[in-house]
């Protein structure tokens, strides 16, 4: 929509210095150590700044992370899924879903997103076009006529 200037999604590691508070002042606070080994994940987050000076953020630890895998992944138990492959990046993925549902984002942003989400949890990401054939019979002269379809609905009129 033009009015997000930034959004970040970041890994915490054991080593790193990290502060968030949620609250009337929220904050996040992240500094990796300027040397040494990082050590294992903790925590994954996502900051989202606007141009108007807002800040949103959704922090996931480690534990929040191994249940959404167990949850949601239907290939977790395969050795080549890359919940098992790429934990961080996949782990990445949630925090930055949750923060995109409150994200001043285009209609066409959030679909793929939502399309996206389908697709983890197995359901297809068909978006069936109408054609011709499936146009709901005409409304009378002036009206509107609105028929469910089971995946949405058809919207049908008549201009006199």
């Amino acid at each position: 929509s033009g009015r997000v200037k930034t959004f970040h999604p970041r890994a915490v590691c054991a080593n790193d210095f990290f502060q968030y508070e949620f609250g009337t002042n929220p904050f996040i606070k992240h500094r990796p150590p300027p040397a040494g080994p990082r050590g294992e994940i903790t925590h994954v987050y996502a900051v989202l700044a606007t141009k108007d000076g807002g800040i949103d953020f959704e922090v996931m630890s480690r534990e929040e992370g191994e249940e959404h895998r167990k949850r949601y992944s239907k290939s977790q138990a395969n050795e080549f899924s890359p919940w098992n492959t790429a934990w961080d990046q996949m782990a990445l993925k949630t925090p930055i879903r949750r923060l995109f549902k409150r994200a001043p984002v285009s209609v066409e942003a959030q679909t793929a997103a939502g399309l996206d989400e389908a697709a983890e949890v197995g359901i297809p990401q068909e978006m069936p076009l109408l054609s011709y054939d499936d146009v709901a019979p005409a409304a009378p002269e002036g009206s509107v006529n609105l028929r469910g379809n089971g995946l949405g609905y058809r919207l049908s009129f008549s201009m006199g």
